[in-house]
């Protein structure tokens, strides 16, 4: 058996149950996978791309496919946890590479060149008009919400989803850790007096697709028992580990909850929703009114379907560079990848390639061992 890449090595030891039958799916398995491994595939692509020459704009950081959703407010590329200023490269290679682990017919093979066509003219076609709203990825749009993901009455009673998780391993009320995150996310909020009424109703801590810890509230308003859900994690600064291609990233945010905020309202205004920060006992916070429709883009895409999605998310993304990059900068990125687009796609091909070769070992590994 071919011996992958050191950087893209993960261990199914290291793997909950739950994430990995994920990484054993048939049709999304690999995607699962490359998000497990995200750091190395950073490290990666660095090493092959001259990060030194690169343009710098306010990247997304992680936009892949599943951080695509159609929630109560929009529909767009969502998550803003690795959210810095740094190479705008990073987010082509991401969002080409992410879409090549998700074709129909063979995710091992590359993207067609209709399809980075497509995500070359939507970035292309927002950068040079940021001011105007990007595409949307239509067949998700045509979705429709279930009755439980109406209100947030109906979310909660359903127990799906965070209600679920919240159930399953609740907290206290009245507990005090509880309260002082609720206080400080209304503090920082844009949406003080309409929280004035509510009350802790129900509370949990649980973990998100990565692990990370989320504290899930559900606050009830006194009389009309109407329910708002609250989703309040500790922030990360992935700018600490020693990865060499931090050096080419800078955080401008005293605070890493208004980092993630700033990210939100460049890159997918309103489509999060209501958020908020704060700081408890020394560690920074990030929180959003949590959203009861939350609808993501399931299984693998055929040709179609690609070029469409690709269009869309170039969009997006040429957007927020084309809002976040300094002027006399404009042109320069317009040449760099002009030159360079050929460069990231061979970049992602590559490391789609070693991907398909740490993902096989990992489920051999984990087949030796049951």
């Amino acid at each position: 058996m071919t011996v992958p890449k050191i950087e893209l090595i993960h261990f199914p030891c290291d793997d909950s149950p739950k994430a990995q039958k994920q990484i054993q799916k048939a049709d999304t398995g690999l995607h699962h996978y490359f998000r497990r491994v995200k750091e190395g595939v950073q490290t990666l692509f660095a090493s092959q791309f001259d990060y030194e020459n690169t343009p710098n704009v306010f990247v997304f950081g992680s936009p892949h496919i599943d951080n695509y959703a159609k929630t109560n407010t929009g529909i767009g590329l969502i998550d803003f946890d690795r959210a810095y200023w740094g190479p705008y490269a990073w987010d082509l290679f991401v969002v080409l590479l992410s879409l090549s682990l998700r074709q129909a017919k063979s995710p091992t093979d590359y993207l067609k060149k209709s399809v980075t066509q497509n995500f070359l003219d939507g970035y292309l076609q927002a950068y040079s008009q940021p001011e105007d709203n990007f595409s949307i990825y239509q067949p998700l749009a045509d979705q429709k919400p279930k009755a439980w993901q109406l209100d947030g009455n109906a979310y909660l009673s359903a127990e799906k989803k965070w209600a679920k998780k919240l159930f399953q391993h609740p907290l206290p009320a009245d507990d005090a850790y509880l309260k002082a995150l609720v206080k400080g996310f209304i503090e920082h909020s844009d949406d003080k007096t309409s929280f004035a009424s509510f009350k802790i109703l129900h509370a949990g801590r649980a973990p998100g697709s990565m692990g990370r810890v989320h504290n899930i509230i559900a606050l009830e308003q006194s009389k009309t028992k109407q329910i708002r859900l609250i989703d309040i994690k500790p922030t990360k600064d992935y700018l600490i580990n020693q990865y060499s291609y931090n050096q080419f990233y800078k955080n401008l945010f005293n605070h890493d909850g208004i980092r993630m905020i700033a990210a939100s309202d460049l890159h997918a205004p309103g489509i999060t929703g209501l958020e908020s920060y704060l700081t408890l006992n020394g560690i920074e916070y990030w929180g959003r009114e949590l959203p009861t429709i939350n609808i993501k883009i399931k299984g693998n895409l055929d040709r179609e379907q690609q070029e469409h999605y690709a269009y869309a998310v170039g969009t997006q993304i040429g957007r927020s560079h084309g809002l976040s990059i300094k002027k006399h900068h404009r042109k320069q990125l317009l040449k760099h990848l002009t030159s360079e687009y050929k460069t990231i796609n061979a970049g992602a091909k590559s490391i789609q390639k070693q991907l398909h070769i740490a993902h096989q070992y990992y489920l051999k590994l984990l087949s030796t061992n049951k």
